[in-house]
């Protein structure tokens, strides 16, 4: 298989992700996903898919899909990549204080896990910490400088700031686009 030949190729595992959701095998699925945003963060396919996934769990009752979340990153090792897909579940659910601490977690342990700083930022961004947002934001685009999404995103929360009190907001915006 090819992630056992080239473990840090991001395409193998979304490919992986893709063929088990369509097996309607959502925990290997989200687990390959999970793997897929550790090892290729900021591309469009990863990015698009960690926002569906975040609407679709968060349309389903937790009951539903946590425990074999859960179940799945014991069984790899609570590595960042099934811990990240957990985090996914909160922040659909907007269980901010959960998906905050299940983010920590996951930085602790694996700190050039991306993925995790982006979404750490939507989540410090919802719970009304949005000069943080765009400080922990900022770092998630200069580590992944192509992530478009996010770059306008950054900019969405840059102009949100207090142009008295970060006069610089608009123009890091503009160039952000």
């Amino acid at each position: 298989r090819a992630v056992d030949l080239y473990p840090g190729f991001g395409d193998s595992y979304f490919e992986l992700a893709k063929y088990y959701g369509r097996k309607q095998e959502l925990k290997t699925s989200l687990y390959y996903l999970g793997k897929a945003a550790e090892n290729e963060p900021g591309s469009q396919q990863v990015r698009f898919a960690i926002a569906s996934v975040e609407a679709d769990l968060g349309s389903r009752k937790e009951e539903s899909y946590l425990p074999e979340l859960e179940k799945c990153a014991k069984e790899h090792g609570e590595d960042g990549a099934s811990e990240f897909v957990i985090a996914l579940g909160y922040v659909g659910h907007k269980e901010w204080d959960r998906a905050k601490a299940q983010c920590e977690k996951i930085l602790k342990a694996e700190p050039h896990f991306h993925e995790t700083g982006a979404l750490m930022a939507v989540i410090e961004h919802e719970t009304g910490h949005g000069e943080q947002a765009v400080v922990t934001l900022r770092t998630y685009v200069m580590n992944v400088p192509f992530a478009l999404d996010a770059r306008c995103l950054l900019a969405q929360y840059l102009m949100e700031e207090d142009g008295a009190k970060h006069p610089d907001a608009l123009a890091e915006a503009g160039m952000n686009l």
